[in-house]
């Protein structure tokens, strides 16, 4: 469920961007696995904007707040 998760995440800077073909990098940490059953938030913030790129880190974390990917880092171009 690793990559649900981060596709998940993925998708909310999409949404925020308002076009996938701006993303030019994603990375990320899975931290702990992510069972059936798990609800999961996702928060993002925008970090950096120079030279042409947006930079965001994303989170997310499991009902417990236990983080479930850790330092997502997604890089657009704008």
């Amino acid at each position: 469920q690793g990559l649900c998760t981060l596709g998940w995440a993925v998708e909310g800077f999409v949404n925020y961007l308002g076009d996938p073909g701006l993303v030019c990098r994603v990375r990320a940490r899975f931290s702990l696995p992510v069972r059936v059953g798990d609800t999961v938030t996702v928060r993002g913030q925008v970090t950096a904007i120079e030279a042409g790129k947006l930079t965001a880190e994303l989170t997310a974390t499991n009902q417990h707040g236990e983080p479930v990917l850790k330092k997502a880092i997604v890089e657009a171009r704008v």
